[in-house]
């Protein structure tokens, strides 16, 4: 039977020598198993609950398997040995010529590498590579172990680790989800209570349209009546919220969040409005920098995936993907981009609104330069990028654009053309929001007057002067413009309104079947959504406030059922729908 090995100089456990074929075989079952106990295969390796061990013809051959009912096999590797041969350092095999072996000494090698070994000697043994213990090719031994493991301590502690922080993070996960439970049934009985009260005009709204302060919101109160054209759909909090868009169509809306506290950069959000907690989190390349502006494709561009257009102060325009989560198209562009459009007319063709001014229009088939390019009338930033959807085919798409100079022309493709101011339109300082209708029936600017500084001097960035300012915002105007006699335009209506001091509005027109259409404004005196009737520009409905401002507005249509109108504040996304 086998028998263990005196200690070495080099410092190795004990081994299990192999014996020569005379020795006794007769030995009993209980021998056995008190040899097959442990098996040291030298460096740490450790072997231990062998069922049975062979001899194989050409040599000894030790056939280690836990096969046994309620056996057990456990290793302990140390990284040095394994898992290649410190020979050749290749890896070993489980069969073949390399096939993993040992010697009488315990060491580990291929057994191609000590064949080779014994053969380059030119005797019928050798000294081993490691510990210089004499070998004879009879005594390689093949080793049958079903896997080899490395144990790691450190490894163990970082698993322990990430298992207990997984832990502790699906815990918090499952007390907010609880929580957004919580304050999702209560908003709906806020909702339910808001509909009961039904005919309650706000206090504060003016009945009738006129150009005094009493058009402004005075108390923050919104209408929850059933007669109003929208209702809350859904209202969500978000963190550190920038722009957005939403497709009523498949229900969901993309939000660009900045999250710069957490070492990483911008990145997309997407949301389902049927089911607000499935979100994700899409991350953009580190260059992209702050989005300004984004739009979703329209339904009528799309073939085969949802895409979204990006507008970035890192000097790109770029198209991202909603199913793949990649940017699957960027343009390099000369300025940071304030603006983005898709061409209502033409899939292939998407514009960029520059910081200096510059207007261009780039084709998504040719990724080298843009298409056009276009210099503004001054190198004030492109605010609002509108294509106006063309009433006859094979047209050049009539583009209009706004700057703090106010809304301008634009008629074809012409490189080099200069825009025009659009005409008949009195400039009141400073346009921080241009709307729009697809077709520019009904158009609505938003003017802020220029504050002048103590010293006299108007700010370049602010370009205000001192008008009626209570806090942050100040009362501006709003200037309702038609068009008539082809490319001809005139002022019909102004009211007031209450904007930032500093930062650009957001507005939008909303289409309505077989009526007026509807201005939608933020009004920063309340913090909420004002919508008024394009025809006087009465107030229809004032809609819930948020916490802090409105950053961005945003109306989707649906090809058969209601459309949807968005806003968004920093902390806070809400959706309506139409009735």
């Amino acid at each position: 039977m086998a028998t263990r090995g005196g200690d070495y100089d080099d410092g190795e456990e004990e081994v299990i020598t192999v014996p020569d074929d005379n020795d006794d075989a007769g030995d009993n079952r209980e021998d056995e198993e008190e040899d097959n106990e442990v098996i040291d295969l030298g460096r740490n390796v450790v072997v231990e609950s062998f069922d049975s061990c062979r001899e194989e013809k050409g040599g000894k051959e030790v056939v280690l398997s836990g096969e046994g009912e309620g056996s057990s096999t456990s290793r302990l590797l140390d990284s040095s040995c394994l898992p290649a041969c410190s020979v050749c350092m290749e890896q070993w095999t489980s069969e073949g010529s390399h096939r993993v072996c040992c010697i009488p000494c315990g060491h580990v090698y291929g057994r191609s590498c000590l064949e080779k070994w014994i053969q380059q000697k030119g005797r019928k043994k050798a000294k081993c590579p490691q510990c210089g213990r004499n070998y004879l090719a009879r005594q390689i031994i093949n080793l049958y172990a079903p896997e080899i493991a490395v144990a790691n301590n450190d490894l163990e502690r970082k698993v322990q680790h990430l298992s207990e922080k997984n832990e502790s993070l699906s815990a918090k996960n499952e007390y907010l989800n609880n929580l957004i439970e919580v304050l999702y049934e209560k908003r709906k009985k806020r909702i339910c209570l808001g509909k009961i009260s039904q005919g309650i005009m706000p206090m504060g709204f003016s009945e009738h349209s006129s150009d005094s302060e009493s058009d402004v919101p005075q108390n923050h109160i919104y209408d929850s009546s059933t007669n109003n054209p929208f209702f809350l759909q859904i209202e969500y909090p978000v963190d550190k919220a920038q722009v957005l868009d939403t497709d009523a169509l498949n229900q969901i809306a993309v939000i660009s969040r900045s999250t710069h506290d957490l070492g990483c950069e911008d990145v997309i959000t997407k949301l389902s409005l049927v089911s607000p907690r499935s979100m994700e989190n899409v991350r953009l390349p580190p260059d992209t920098g702050t989005i300004k502006d984004l739009h979703i494709a329209p339904h009528s561009m799309i073939n085969s995936e949802k895409l979204i257009l990006l507008a970035s102060l890192g000097k790109r325009l770029s198209i991202l993907s909603l199913e793949s989560n990649t940017v699957v198209l960027k343009h390099n562009l000369l300025a940071p981009a304030w603006s983005c459009s898709w061409d209502l007319n033409n899939p292939d063709l998407i514009y960029a609104g520059l910081q200096n001014g510059m207007v261009l229009v780039f084709d998504i088939r040719q990724t080298a330069k843009p298409l056009y390019s276009n210099i503004g009338l001054s190198t004030h930033p492109v605010h609002t990028v509108h294509v106006l959807q063309n009433t006859h085919v094979n047209t050049p798409s009539a583009l209009i654009t706004a700057c703090s100079d106010g809304p301008c022309l634009w008629s074809g493709y012409d490189l080099g053309e200069r825009s025009v101011l659009m005409p008949n339109v009195v400039r009141h300082s400073v346009c921080t929001s241009f709307a729009c209708g697809k077709t520019s029936d009904g158009m609505v600017v938003s003017f802020r007057p220029r504050i002048i500084s103590n010293n006299g001097i108007t700010s370049k960035h602010s370009q205000f002067s001192s008008h009626t300012a209570t806090g942050s915002y100040i009362t501006g105007n709003h200037v309702r413009i038609t068009r008539y006699e082809g490319n001809s335009y005139r002022e019909c209506q102004s009211v007031h309104g209450t904007m930032h001091s500093h930062r650009m509005s957001k507005s939008v027109i909303v289409p309505v079947e077989g009526s007026s259409p509807l201005f939608v404004f933020g009004e920063e005196s309340y913090k909420g959504l004002c919508i008024r009737d394009m025809h006087f520009l009465n107030i229809v409905q004032s809609l819930q406030p948020h916490q802090h401002p409105i950053l961005d507005i945003k109306y989707s249509s649906h090809p058969t059922g209601p459309g949807l109108l968005s806003c968004l504040s920093k902390n806070l996304l809400q959706v309506f729908s139409s009735h």
